[in-house]
């Protein structure tokens, strides 16, 4: 079945940044408004395909790592295949360890892995790596 590509929205493991801070002071209806509104690749020729209005909203779910009992990335992972176009917000610290669970995630799905980077004196003092996304899958650069 063909669904719409959802997003997973990551902190790098940065202590200190504010991503509770942020997540909790998200308003739900305001971003699910403006992700609905988003093409990002739903709408490209080969990807073309009808939804009633119904089908075609992204559900938001933005999940406290503080909060999962268990192994939290496969809890994630378990969600997300269950909804792949949700827009997923992941309020918990990812060290680089679990960057390519983030990406393995994304990959199953047809997804859009996000890192939330902030700005500021956090960065000063911090080194972030990233992955490039390749033919066969992600690597760590």
């Amino acid at each position: 079945q063909r669904h719409r590509r959802g997003l997973i929205f990551f902190f790098p493991c940065i202590p200190g940044s504010g991503k509770s801070t942020l997540c909790s002071s998200i308003k739900p209806e305001i971003l699910q408004k403006k992700m609905n509104e988003l093409n990002m690749g739903d709408n490209n020729k080969e990807d073309t395909f009808k939804t009633s209005p119904e089908q075609s909203d992204r559900t938001l779910v933005i999940r406290n790592g503080d909060e999962v009992k268990g192994k939290y990335w496969r809890l994630v992972e378990e969600e997300k295949v269950k909804n792949p176009s949700s827009i997923y917000i992941a309020d918990k610290n990812v060290p680089p360890v679990s960057w390519s669970d983030v990406a393995t995630i994304c990959s199953k799905i047809n997804g859009v892995c996000v890192p939330v980077i902030p700005s500021g004196p956090v960065m000063s003092t911090t080194t972030v790596t990233y992955y490039e996304e390749k033919e066969n899958g992600f690597r760590v650069e």
